[in-house]
């Protein structure tokens, strides 16, 4: 199975990390829009977010936090390999973007009130629904 990530190694690992996080997000995004299918498409772009996570391992800047990446990896093979996934794609899907402040706060920023919970703007659209626009 092709995974179209072949050829964007070296360009992955130039990206800001709060990039390379988002990109991860964006796979996991895709996945969460196919997650009550399942099927093929569902486990094509779980691997995608794999490969990344994969690309991230490879990354000197990510050394430091070398074992979240690797525990966030974990959590996202889970969703296609394990007996009983460690979470919903959602929630790995909220937990990846935890590795970097930037991208947690460009999706998941607190707004004026900085002391308000965060909410997140992670949509649950699923397939064949449309998002209106304003």
């Amino acid at each position: 199975m092709k995974i179209g990530y072949t050829k964007i190694y070296e360009r992955f690992l130039t990206m800001p990390k709060t990039e390379q996080v988002l990109h991860i997000a964006s796979e996991l995004q895709r996945a969460d829009h196919f997650a009550d299918e399942g099927g093929e498409t569902f486990r094509n772009h779980i691997l995608r977010a794999l490969a990344l996570l994969d690309f991230l391992s490879d990354d000197e800047r990510w050394q430091s936090a070398l074992a979240e990446v690797r525990r966030l990896r974990e959590s996202v093979a889970s969703l296609i390999g394990g007996e009983k996934p460690y979470g919903s794609v959602r929630q790995v899907l909220k937990t990846s973007l935890q590795l970097d402040p930037g991208a947690y706060r460009r999706l998941c920023g607190a707004g004026k009130n900085p002391s308000a919970p965060p909410r997140c703007k992670i949509t649950p659209q699923r397939r064949g629904e449309r998002r209106e626009r304003k």
